[in-house]
């Protein structure tokens, strides 16, 4: 068969194979992609005994001809089977072709496995006899659209389906068992969310829905309406597809704030501890863990995690396991790292300095926790404070997904009272769409479907961008470019077709007949040299059609639906002329002089295998393409035109256009259902929030003047400003994470008890367990963390009251460049050995792939000028980048002051190159040689000996020589 792995292909070949098993295939081109499917047929009952293997063990599934001749081996398996019936995404209006197959107990992909679907929605599955089969049907998105457990009320989780070897089950009312069972294994969920307060008004919502829809299904099952019973259980599978959506949305939010909360549990204990407990070794860490087990305790009693979301446990272990390797990986790490720096340094020495930011945000986080333990009453206080916040945060406001329905309203012509349904942009509506809405809707509305049928577009199409033609004969001289279907009914809707028609419109025993208009009808009396009129034959495709009616055109193309657009089909845009997403606009419709109107009953029978629009584009082809464009409903009571069409926008994910207005013009409206997210009590939080801040404002403030002495020791024993600074961003962070922790449970108890006390008024829905609580928590971390900024800058400054924090560097004085350094050394013997540690810096940029300056020599002299003892080291150094060619003259030079004191400076002349290339340059070497003079201090003084040697050992070379 050639087609793809699931559908069944558009060109079937079956062979029956010899008494080997083999079968030949003849004509199959080379290097093209063939399905090949083997099954083993009972000869006396023709029940499928064995199919092919698509599971774990199956050989490749669509075979390439590389070959001639090429042997392709199938992998079959014993199977029954399994029938399912118009498997159609309710709400997108498509398709569904593939179907998982789960082993029943243990939830998980059947090994052996099989399925053919078609174009229509039918399914047959091939599953392994005697074991229990679940289906899952889902396509597309992180949620199933549908379920079949064999479940029934008592039993939502189901009992799967078994078959025993060449069993066909046929699943009858497909539909409506997809959405019992839906709805059964959702319901519990639900009902477990409602009993712990914890909800949407989506998921209650459609929920509700379904359960009206299904039980309107049954009754009319049970009352033999068929049609009315099928077109219910498709809305009851569409309301259920959503609720489910939202059920498990829901539970989602639930294990992320169970988690969430968890894992703020953490540095909260540890927190807690050196707050409240302060102790030390395993004292310390028994502790940590007696706050932590106290507080998930107190939390598990109150928050519905882990009774709703039955996996949260297992969510909570996997994290705890991932918080366990995580330092794990970190001692790893740091363990590499401290390996490639002691290998670094015996290469190459120490010339860099890193700090560990880790271990500056320990010290400050347990600096800003002393703090807080001597101020113990305030410390108190400004907790209760936050916590406060939190609280109301959590009691007193609330966020919900709900569903609004969106109406937009225009002023146009009114060609009927009455609804449209169709895609937006335009794409096929399912066949069996149609059907549900009529069998819902037959006894309450006139329904009218409209189908387009476009011709095969010839092969230069693809390089020329034109459509496809219909002819009448084969002179080819009258051409139209589109067939519309429309139904009897439709001139019951829309009665100002009738206006324009010479004859008469189709009638139910009609098939063979049509409408054409005006310019086709003279066309083909010169064409065919007989007047065509109404009465006559023509051939249509191999059809001989009769013409019961003759349009205007023009007349045609001035009628618009209640979109604003023609009923006449569009323009198929091909490539190039694509119309761009998301900016969707209305593509050209062909003029009604170039179709032809044909009856709904011969319109459906043409109908070819369906193609999916994703934009308003006609895919090549070379077969016709068929589709039902549009639906139009006109009520018998005029007044539920809202509520039918509120029902058919809750029920498909498209707009919905309606009027109720009468006349030649008057307003139209377009429903559609959008998501929205409701925020409820955040304007009465405003003044807490602010008054939260400035508590926490005057708290650092205070704090800051507290401790200025504390600042100058930090400054005297090396602490940075942003060392300080971040001291008391964490003393705040620690406020926020207290207030954060306890509100919350202060939170979740106030919620649970001004429920039980029914305090909450009707609108209002807690949601406690939600994505809110990260809004919540990082609201009151976060007014704590801005409000410590300025004071903390403030701390800071401190530190550095100068307004220069950075080293400036002195403007170059034509290609010359002094640069003192601020610098001093007490003897002789410690310059000889900075001499020795800078000449081993320069050594290591000898190669120019290890930094952005290179030393091509290097040359140390001792002199004495003016009297004074003078050490100089010189080099020429090439300055990246490399091909601008410059280079320049460096001069280090340490100049005897007073005692036995030494002072550096550094004098730069260019030698060669562009001047402004020079300049830029050489703020990256002047700072990388200027932090060598830094990390000199930070050296051991048995490094610092080495080096004294080693300049020793310099100074008497030079002697020497």
């Amino acid at each position: 068969m050639l087609g793809t792995s699931a559908l069944v292909g558009a060109l079937d070949m079956m062979i029956r194979p010899d008494e080997n098993g083999e079968a030949v295939i003849k004509g199959v081109k080379s290097f093209s992609s063939i399905m090949v499917e083997a099954y083993v047929v009972n000869r006396t009952d023709g029940r499928i005994l064995w199919a092919t293997d698509r599971g774990v063990y199956s050989a490749p599934s669509v075979p390439q001809v590389t070959a001639d001749p090429y042997t392709y081996l199938v992998s079959i398996f014993k199977c029954g089977s399994i029938a399912l019936f118009s498997l159609y995404d309710p709400t997108l209006l498509s398709p569904i072709s593939f179907v998982q197959i789960y082993n029943h107990r243990a939830h998980a992909p059947a090994i052996w496995q099989s399925q053919l679907s078609s174009f229509y929605g039918d399914t047959m599955l091939f599953v392994p006899p005697d074991t229990p089969i679940e289906l899952i049907i889902k396509y597309t998105g992180r949620f199933p659209q549908g379920i079949l457990l064999n479940a029934t009320e008592d039993n939502p989780k189901g009992y799967g389906y078994t078959v025993k070897q060449g069993e066909t089950l046929i699943i009858k009312e497909s539909v409506l068992n997809i959405a019992r069972n839906l709805f059964w294994m959702n319901d519990g969920r639900y009902r477990l969310a409602i009993e712990h307060s914890t909800f949407n008004p989506t998921m209650k919502l459609y929920h509700e829905l379904a359960r009206s829809s299904l039980d309107k299904a049954q009754e009319n099952l049970a009352n033999r309406k068929f049609s009315a019973s099928y077109g219910q259980a498709f809305s009851a599978w569409a309301y259920e597809m959503k609720a489910y959506y939202a059920t498990m949305d829901l539970i989602w939010q639930v294990i992320f704030s169970t988690v969430f909360f968890t894992l703020l549990l953490i540095p909260f204990a540890v927190a807690a501890e050196k707050l409240l407990v302060g102790q030390t070794g395993i004292k310390r860490i028994i502790a940590v863990i007696g706050i932590m087990v106290a507080f998930l305790a107190i939390f598990y009693l109150l928050h519905p995690g882990l009774s709703i979301a039955t996996h949260a446990g297992m969510v909570i272990l996997s994290f705890a396991i991932l918080l366990i390797c995580i330092p794990l990986a970190i001692f790893i790490l740091y363990e590499t790292v401290s390996s490639a720096r002691m290998v670094r340094e015996k290469l190459i020495g120490v010339h860099t300095v890193e700090i560990s930011r880790g271990s500056a945000a320990i010290a400050a986080f347990s600096t800003g926790i002393e703090h807080m333990k001597k101020r113990y009453f305030r410390t108190i206080l400004t907790i209760i404070s936050l916590t406060l916040i939190v609280f109301a945060l959590i009691t007193f406001t609330s966020t919900a997904l709900t569903v609004t329905k969106w109406e937009e309203e225009r002023y146009g012509a009114i060609p009927y009272q009455g609804i449209l349904v169709r895609m937006y942009p335009w794409s096929n509506i399912p066949e069996e769409v149609y059907v549900q809405i009529y069998s819902k809707y037959c006894d309450s509305a006139i329904i009218a479907p409209r189908i387009w049928i476009y011709p095969p577009l010839p092969d230069v199409a693809q390089a020329v961008g034109i459509v496809g033609e219909i002819y009448f004969t084969e002179k080819k001289f009258t051409k139209v470019y589109a067939i519309l279907g429309l139904s009897p009914d439709e001139i019951r809707i829309n009665s100002g077709l009738q206006e324009y028609i010479q004859g008469r419109w189709f009638e139910e025993d009609d098939v063979f007949a049509c409408l054409i208009s005006h310019v086709t009808a003279n066309n083909l009396t010169k064409e065919l040299g007989k007047p065509v009129k109404i009465g006559s034959t023509i051939n249509v495709w191999g059809l001989n059609l009769k013409v019961i009616g003759i349009f205007d055109g023009n007349k045609l193309n001035e009628i618009e639906d209640l979109d604003g657009e023609r009923i006449t089909p569009i323009m198929p845009q091909l490539l190039g002329e694509a119309i761009p997403e998301p900016q969707y606009v209305s593509p050209p419709h062909f003029s009604g002089n170039n179709i032809i109107i044909i009856p709904f009953n011969l319109a459906i029978r043409l109908r070819e295998t369906p193609q999916m629009w994703v934009t308003a584009i006609m895919p090549v082809q070379t077969y016709s393409y068929w589709a039902i464009s549009s639906i139009a409903l006109k009520p018998y009571n005029v007044s539920v035109i809202p509520q039918l069409a509120s029902e058919l926008s809750l029920m498909l994910n498209t707009r919905i256009s309606y009027t109720q207005a009468t006349g030649l013009e008057g307003s139209i409206r377009t429903l559609f259902i959008r998501p929205r997210l409701i925020g409820r009590g955040f304007g009465m939080m405003v003044a807490p929030l602010l008054i939260g801040f400035l508590t926490i404002l005057n708290l650092m403030f205070g704090v800051v003047h507290e401790r200025v002495r504390d600042i100058k020791i930090y400054l005297s024993v090396g602490l940075s400003p942003l060392h300080v600074t971040s001291m008391f961003i964490a003393e705040s962070l620690i406020y926020g994470l207290f207030s954060s922790v306890i509100g919350y449970i202060v939170g979740l108890a106030g919620t649970i008890l001004m429920m039980n006390l029914h305090l909450y008024p009707p609108e209002f829905v807690p949601n406690y367990a939600s994505y809110s609580v990260l809004i919540v928590v990082g609201s009151a971390i976060l007014v704590t963390l801005l409000s410590s900024i300025y004071p903390a800058f403030k701390s800071s400054k401190v530190v550095l009251p100068s307004l220069e924090r950075k080293w400036k560097m002195p403007k170059p004085a034509a290609s010359t460049w002094f640069f003192p350094m601020p610098f001093v050394v007490t003897t002789e013997a410690e310059a000889l050995g900075i001499f020795a540690f800078l000449k081993e810096f320069l050594e290591v940029h000898m190669d120019e792939s290890v930094g952005t300056f290179t030393p091509e020599d290097i040359r140390f002299k001792a002199t004495t000028e003016d009297e004074k003892r003078v050490l100089v080291m010189e080099s020429t150094v090439r300055l990246a980048p490399y091909d601008t060619g410059v280079a320049q003259k460096v001069t280090i030079t340490a100049t005897k002051i007073k005692g036995e004191s030494f002072t550096f400076s550094v004098h730069l002349r260019l030698l060669r190159g562009y001047r402004p290339v020079w300049v830029s340059s050489n703020r990256l070497f002047i700072t990388e040689l200027r932090k060598q003079f830094l990390i000199w201090r930070t050296l051991s003084p048995s490094r610092q000996k080495n080096y004294i040697e080693r300049g020793k050992e310099m100074l008497k070379l030079v002697e020497e020589a």
